[in-house]
């Protein structure tokens, strides 16, 4: 989603067509003072009135509407009574019914709200179907705007009737379903969707009629689709380029292969905020995340014992206890080298008595990561499994059982286990270190346990004894270089060595402990690779990468402000917050991005000239090392050459005038020989 913060609702003016004179426009906001809940309930406006097709409605508030009905109260919007008139959704959320008809130059403005697609919200479920153009002559209209976003259900360009097409402004926003996309059934019809301010488009399987378009209107525009559809290989993306691609800003977009089933095309500017650790992932239904479990943050306790620990993903997977016998205990700090936060459980060997948190629904993980540490061996003790079945990760004589038995996580041939980033399962009581397990395919799990294996009235149980300080779970395998950037970003949280792929120096003491919101891309080889990453008001993004390259990020700073110290000659200011950068290999080359919305920080003033700032180590004065950025919507983009790829120190500065910039070039002659962290 795009940045900033935008609580206003949009002033549109529109020319609504197909009026029946029976059914006058009234301009109605919502209030909720009836059941607080139903789109048709009239005393939830303050005309007291159910809107109709052809209304201009204002939702400013946050509210969750749901039965949206045409007039007769019927579960459809039928021929004739599809939406025409305007929407501004600011803040609330509202779930359409299956097959929400929309026509005749009808609006919807989407801000700080979420719409959703079927009768249950579909940013848990999908279900329904939101169909662009069904009903009516003319143009409908989508405005997908800053923080705004259009989730589930099935996108349908109805299509098959001359007359009829749509526009998406994505703006901004977000527009995302995992489920295929036919933009239109008909050629003659023109359709278009318009992509600008760090808007992303998200969906399933494309297909594009020859007229239908997707213009992208600055770099930071993102459309990502499953292959399938009209494009069945990254070839045909490419071929389709000139034709249904387009860019308005300025030459031909960018079409890249992610490595994991779907393209994406556009700017494909790093993500800079709101991504989960490592950097590469949005913290977003998309990304596959199951839950992530912190213990810094969502865990709920009565004195110590925890009584809940609150997912930090988007899906909302929380693990709860209500037995006061078998809640584990909140550590305010004491784990790992940097002290931070833990859940204790108490390897109770009693069915009553041990320790765990459950997660009452079914899910199916396939990449498991935890940062633990055993405080003592327990018989067979289990870190996770399937609540009150015989299935999970657990302990052995020495650590982990990796492969064990059928019933083991990770038992299946092609399935991997790391302690470390290690290929072993051994590891020493009361060490704290990083469990990675990716099975070969999907366990499903109707409840998931955590801090046992094996839980229930009948069987003596396998509880876990130790602390647990982080956790992890997705439905998909994370692939290599995604695994290892995501083992580099932990350690360097924790202060935990990783005993092989540690690709990030800067968390040393020496280095200055940039331990904070480490990020990272790279390549194990042409099947395992990331290509763009980024947090905090950071990102880095690299297309070009070769087997062995790696670049990691981190910084040291809480906090971010405009501060004046250590600047080049004449500098003006520069961000308080600095960024480590390590690289391993030998980049061609790469883009670093600032993004001040991100950051917390307000834009340098309009027209200040802007440099990237860079120094060897953490106690010299910064120096120019690149100029003349890109500034897109709040985002400040440097595309740098390999000689401008160090490791050392970065951040963003207001720098001196042109009459200066000789001090850069003075800069990159220091450069010649790059430097590189033993």
């Amino acid at each position: 989603m795009s940045r900033g913060t935008w609580n206003r609702v949009a002033v549109v003016t529109v020319v609504l067509f197909a009026v029946t004179a029976h059914l006058p426009a009234a301009v109605l906001t919502w209030t909720g003072n009836g059941d607080g809940t139903s789109w048709n309930n009239a005393a939830n406006w303050d005309l007291n009135q159910a809107p109709v097709y052809t209304d201009t409605l204002n939702i400013t508030t946050s509210a969750t509407i749901a039965n949206v009905y045409r007039d007769t109260g019927t579960s459809l919007y039928s021929d004739g009574y599809t939406w025409r008139g305007v929407v501004s959704l600011n803040e609330g959320t509202v779930n359409l019914p299956s097959y929400f008809g929309t026509g005749s130059s009808g609006v919807f403005n989407i801000g700080d709200g979420t719409l959703t697609g079927g009768v249950r919200d579909a940013l848990v479920n999908v279900g329904g179907t939101w169909e662009f153009d069904r009903h009516g002559d003319g143009t409908f209209t989508l405005n997908i705007l800053r923080d705004g976003a259009l989730y589930g259900g099935t996108f349908l360009g109805y299509g098959g009737h001359a007359g009829r097409k749509y526009v998406i402004n994505v703006d901004g926003g977000l527009m995302a379903s995992s489920n295929a996309w036919n933009m239109g059934s008909d050629a003659t019809d023109s359709n278009r969707v318009n992509i600008s301010s760090h808007g992303r488009v998200t969906v399933g399987a494309v297909t594009m009629d020859a007229n239908d378009v997707i213009d992208f209107l600055d770099r930071s525009a993102e459309f990502t689709a499953k292959f399938g559809g009209s494009f069945a290989n990254i070839a045909a993306v490419n071929a389709a380029l000139g034709s249904r691609f387009v860019s308005s800003a300025s030459s031909l977009p960018m079409a890249v292969d992610n490595g994991n089933g779907t393209f994406s095309v556009g700017g494909l500017l790093p993500p800079t905020g709101r991504t989960l650790p490592g950097g590469f992932l949005a913290n977003s239904l998309q990304s596959g995340l199951l839950y992530h479990l912190d213990a810094a943050a969502g865990v709920a306790t009565d004195g110590t014992a925890v009584t809940a620990w609150a997912d930090q993903g988007a899906a909302g997977n929380d693990f709860a206890q209500a037995d006061t016998n078998k809640q584990p205990v909140y550590q305010a700090g004491g784990f790992g080298g940097n002290n931070l936060p833990s859940v204790q459980f108490d390897g109770v060997v009693d069915y009553a008595q041990a320790d765990q948190l459950v997660l009452d629904e079914s899910a199916s993980a396939q990449t498991i990561v935890i940062v633990n540490s055993i405080e003592a061996r327990t018989s067979s003790g289990g870190i996770i499994g399937h609540y009150n079945s015989d299935y999970g990760i657990r302990e052995n004589s020495t650590g982990w059982t990796s492969t064990g038995n059928g019933n083991d996580f990770t038992n299946p041939a092609g399935s991997e286990f790391y302690v470390n980033g290690e290929a072993t399962g051994n590891v020493g009581v009361q060490t704290p270190h990083i469990v990675s397990a990716v099975r070969a395919s999907a366990m499903t799990w109707a409840a998931t346990g955590l801090g046992n294996y094996f839980y229930n009235s009948v069987h003596a149980a396998r509880p876990y004894r130790g602390d647990i300080a982080e956790v992890l779970v997705f439905d998909r395998a994370l692939n290599t270089a995604e695994l290892r950037i995501l083992e580099n970003s932990l350690s360097a949280k924790y202060d935990i060595g990783l005993a092989e792929h540690d690709y990030y120096a800067g968390d040393t003491a020496a280095n200055g402990d940039y331990d904070l919101d480490v990020v990272g891309i790279g390549r194990a080889d042409s099947e395992n690779f990331v290509y763009r990453a980024g947090d905090a008001g950071f990102g880095m993004a690299a297309y070009n990468l070769a087997d062995g390259d790696w670049l990691m990020a981190g910084h040291a700073s809480p906090g971010n402000d405009w501060v004046v110290g250590d600047l080049p000659a004449d500098g003006k200011s520069r961000w308080e917050r600095v960024w480590c950068v390590d690289e391993t290999g030998d980049l061609e080359s790469a883009t670093f991005v600032f993004d001040y919305a991100d950051a917390g920080l307000t834009e340098a003033g309009a027209g200040q000239p802007l440099g990237l700032l860079y120094r060897e180590s953490g106690v010299l004065d910064f120096s120019i090392i690149a100029q003349n950025p890109t500034i897109v919507d709040g985002t400040v983009i440097f595309d740098l050459a390999g000689a401008q790829i160090q490791d050392g120190y970065y951040t963003l500065g207001v720098i001196p005038e042109p009459s200066t910039w000789m001090l850069a070039a003075v800069a990159l002659l220091v450069l010649t020989v790059r430097r590189r962290w033993s």
